[in-house]
């Protein structure tokens, strides 16, 4: 395996044609969701077709949200994933379990900020510090709330990724005082126009995209693709 890093990532591929076209343009990573509220989403039959028409120096990464322990395994094992993608809520406890149950799997985590910036992410990775456990990768996406129709005074439903909005770059440019030495991959509202400004203002690990690159949810755009690797690596150059 290359160096992994920096980061390219592309999320949300949901075709083998997509998948082996896109990981020819030297990318370290794609993504297959399995949160099937997404529109990205796809079986576990269907997320082992992408994983096999991806090059084998390209990491397959599979997001999950909130799922249980059994459905990541067995996923995760039929797939064949390289690494997998906590995108919800999910305990840091989770993270000692599934080092158990899969080992040699990388463990990304997905944190989504608003305006508080980084304190909640802060407080969650000094909580795995003393459980004595680290993610591979973190990676940091917008929040947004979808407002409750009904009834009145239900609580918003929060939307986990995809969403096209732009994390607040400003409040991130501390991050290496929260995250120490695990690396950072910036997400939220990236695409070949602002990815080279996002890195240049953040400074992060790596980068990742999904609507940033689609005509459609779930249906990339190879020129477009290539576009915002090609701006993400030349901005990424020492």
């Amino acid at each position: 395996m290359p160096n992994e890093f920096p980061f390219i990532k592309i999320c949300g591929v949901t075709t083998p044609t997509q998948a082996a076209e896109i990981s020819r343009l030297g990318l370290s990573a794609i993504g297959i969701n399995f949160y099937a509220k997404s529109p990205r989403a796809v079986t576990s039959e269907q997320g082992r077709l992408v994983r096999e028409a991806i090059a084998r120096d390209v990491l397959a990464v599979g997001v999950f949200v909130n799922a249980e322990n059994p459905e990541l395994v067995a996923t995760t094992r039929l797939v064949g994933l390289d690494a997998i993608q906590l995108h919800g809520d999910e305990p840091v406890a989770i993270v000692s379990q599934l080092r158990a149950l899969l080992p040699g799997i990388k463990i990304y985590r997905a944190f989504r900020v608003g305006s508080e910036g980084l304190a909640l992410v802060k407080s969650h990775m000094e909580q795995l510090t003393a459980l004595g456990q680290h993610y591979d990768a973190v990676l940091i996406d917008a929040r947004l709330e979808k407002p409750a129709a009904s009834p009145p005074g239900q609580q918003a439903e929060e939307i986990y990724g995809g969403t096209g909005h732009k994390a607040p770059w400003e409040l991130l440019v501390g991050w290496r005082e929260v995250l120490s030495d695990t690396p950072l991959i910036l997400a939220g509202g990236l695409n070949a126009d602002n990815v080279a400004a996002a890195i240049r203002a953040v400074a992060p690990t790596g980068v990742d995209t999904a609507s940033g690159v689609e005509t459609a949810p779930g249906v990339k755009d190879i020129s477009q693709s290539t576009r915002f690797i090609a701006q993400a690596r030349e901005t990424f150059k020492p």
